[in-house]
């Protein structure tokens, strides 16, 4: 279908500027082409303007409409006065051969026709065309629900790393879960383990067809395996040179017992000597932490299952302790997937090593407060290393946050992939300029008027970004807002029942005593 017709290049090589008159059919973020060799030269629509409107006389009756005016003075549908100047990106030609668009930019002749790109064409160059490896998440938001279906390379995904950026209520943890039921399809069987600080992904578990692969713990660290590094990690204070000597000693002594706990430790400090008074007083700083116990320990092989993911919850727990245990647990997973490379390699490793043969994807809601930008805490390093480290070793991660300038810079600009939602915010959109190296000026200006439910995905997940609307989810959503006067009406009514039924009573006793 021709939608237009070529005026020249804009104002780089890679932008065309073409005339329309369908405007309907030429909205930002959708598809235009023109043929140069016989071959589709893809263009994404960034922005339109008008040229040619109807004159204001056209626009004063109440009556009828400028079209129907202009109809009775004999100007025809073909005639129409109403022209838009489109600017597009040139996208390249896509080759089916090696899979991605090749830049030959070869702008198009003034006149040459625009033609808006066919459903399955598009379906043909935006993802990969296998079975297996692919999550659908929703479709291209500028045609019919699932005329062209949108789905992402996994591969990318978990060794590339993700980002999932979003302000409140656009649809961020919902998105999560479309990708954790992607994840979890019998074509994929993905992995990991999922931060879950607000328990908004306990419908997984619960779901009649996909429970099975989903798990919720509430993760335990055993006292006994907390080393001397566990130890600083978790204090207040950092341990000095000293400390973590004396600390290692009584650790070693206590090795020998079933299981211990910090008030065993503390009975082999002295509280007169300077270093292990310093000591004492980090442990009683932690000892009441719930995380900590004498005797279970949450183990990496409960945690980190083939075909399944943990919900890792803290219903009683403080911050401070979401970000001990994730630092504990993610240090682990990150460590047991280097020991099974180095088996891999050849290598020998001690008996007790822990391994795991499969990749793993950590997912963490908040991570702003995992890996503050401006903020050392001790799960920003660890994040750090895991964001350039662990593609080599398996081990992805998606990163999920409503505040992208409150995250740190190096571990956004690690994420390969990006899903993009609303966002209003200037600081945030900022952030993602400077750290997303895939969203460009035109999809950024476009995010403060996208409505829940809609992103733009970019990244090395898809041959090129898109505006999509993220699929409905087949489990049930444990994260929606509250229906605020849904829930006064009804905590007010059952008040003022349970104040008549007390009133009613105290009348009875009234009568009985008289």
């Amino acid at each position: 279908m021709v939608v237009g017709r070529a005026i020249g290049p804009g104002e780089t090589e890679n932008e065309l500027i073409f005339v329309t008159t369908t405007i309907d059919e030429v909205r930002v973020g959708e598809f235009v082409y023109y043929e140069t060799n016989e071959k589709h030269s893809l263009c994404r629509v960034m922005s339109r303007e008008e040229i040619q409107v109807f004159p204001d006389t056209f626009l004063d009756s109440r009556e009828y409409t400028p079209k129907q005016i202009a109809s009775a003075l004999g100007v025809t549908e073909e005639e129409n006065v109403e022209r838009y100047k489109v600017k597009a990106k040139i996208l390249g030609t896509f080759t089916e051969e090696d899979g991605e668009f090749k830049n030959l930019r070869l702008p198009p002749e003034p006149g040459t026709p625009i033609f808006r790109a066919e459903n399955d064409y598009l379906e043909k160059v935006l993802y990969p065309s296998r079975e297996q490896g692919v999550l659908e998440v929703g479709s291209l938001l500028n045609r019919e629900v699932e005329e062209v279906k949108i789905k992402l390379d996994m591969n990318e995904i978990v060794t590339k790393h993700l980002s999932i950026l979003a302000s409140t209520g656009s649809g961020k943890s919902y998105t999560v879960g479309v990708l954790l039921e992607e994840l979890v399809k019998s074509n994929n069987r993905g992995s990991g383990i999922v931060v879950d600080v607000h328990g908004e992904y306990d419908t997984l578990a619960q779901d009649s067809e996909i429970g099975k692969y989903f798990e919720i713990y509430e993760p335990k660290i055993k006292i006994k395996n907390m080393t001397v590094e566990t130890f600083n990690l978790a204090s207040p204070r950092s341990l000095t040179g000293k400390m973590k000597n004396r600390l290692y000693q009584v650790l070693e002594r206590l090795k020998k017992n079933a299981n211990y706990g910090f008030n065993e430790i503390l009975e082999e400090l002295d509280e007169e000597d300077q270093t292990e008074a310093g000591i004492r007083w980090r442990i009683n700083s932690i000892k009441n932490y719930g995380i900590f116990d004498k005797s279970i320990e949450t183990s990496i092989d409960d945690i980190c299952q083939p075909g399944k993911f943990s919900i890792l919850q803290f219903p009683q727990a403080s911050e401070i302790e979401e970000k001990i245990a994730l630092s504990y647990f993610a240090r682990k997973i990150l460590e047991a997937r280097k020991n099974y490379k180095k088996i891999q390699m050849g290598k020998k490793l001690p008996k007790k090593a822990e391994t795991i043969n499969f990749p793993v994807v950590i997912i963490l809601e908040e991570a702003h407060n995992y890996a503050p930008a401006n903020q050392d805490v001790p799960t920003r390093d660890l994040l750090r290393s895991i964001a350039r480290e662990g593609r080599k070793f398996g081990v992805g991660l998606c990163v999920v946050t409503q505040r992208p300038s409150r995250l740190d810079e190096d571990v956004l600009s690690q994420c390969n992939s990006n899903i993009i939602m609303k966002i209003k915010n200037e600081a945030d959109q900022n952030s993602i300029r400077k750290g997303v190296e895939a969203a460009s000026e035109d999809l950024i200006r476009d995010l403060p008027g996208l409505t829940p439910g809609q992103a733009i995905i970019a990244g090395e997940c898809l041959n090129t970004p898109v505006l999509v609307s993220i699929r409905k989810r087949k489990s049930e959503h444990g994260g929606t807002t509250p229906n605020v006067a849904e829930e006064s009406r009804m905590a007010y009514e059952k008040s003022m029942e349970e104040q008549r039924r007390a009133d009613s009573e105290m009348e009875e006793v009234d009568k009985e005593v008289l």
